[in-house]
């Protein structure tokens, strides 16, 4: 752990370790549903960002970590439907309204290259809000922001008890 102005951050290792288990929960052949995975994988994610929170963490999330896992859940789910007819009739039922227009053009027997697919095709079909809604992803920017939001009012109020001001 490397302390930055009273505020822990991962070092490159623990980042690595992060990573490598959440390819491991997300991997495509473990044979489980992609909501029994979210709840997996929401369970890890909040324990590594109660635990991160207090540092500066919110680029690396922004940035990194969260594009990339809803990435994993897009190629995990384009694996699932396998077939062509239920790759097209997952994709209408979970396109944003506004976008339906640009499944005629779309071909469901495309690929098998999931995670090339995952980033150019489905990234525009399947928007964030919907693996957040549909099959019940944690909300990492939020639960991270809802975190700071804790340790914040935790912290004025050890002030406030011992005497100190804050600023």
């Amino acid at each position: 752990m490397k302390w930055l102005l009273g505020m822990c951050r991962p070092k490159v290792k623990k980042a690595g370790e992060f990573e490598r288990r959440v390819k491991e929960i997300t991997g495509r052949s473990r044979g489980i549903s992609v909501r029994t995975m979210t709840k997996e994988l929401n369970a890890y994610v909040r324990g590594w960002i109660s635990y991160y929170a207090g540092g500066s963490i919110k680029g690396y999330l922004e940035d990194k970590i969260v594009p990339w896992i809803h990435r994993r859940i897009r190629q995990c789910l384009w694996k699932q439907w396998k077939k062509p007819g239920r790759r097209e009739e997952m994709l209408k039922k979970l396109c944003l309204p506004q976008d339906r227009w640009k499944l005629n053009d779309f071909h469901a027997y495309s690929s098998n290259r999931h995670w090339y697919f995952s980033k150019a095709v489905l990234n525009a079909f399947i928007p964030k809000s919907t693996i957040i809604q549909e099959y019940g992803l944690l909300d990492i920017e939020a639960a991270h922001a809802r975190r700071m939001e804790t340790d914040r009012r935790v912290r004025e109020s050890c002030q406030l008890t011992l005497g100190f001001e804050s600023g």
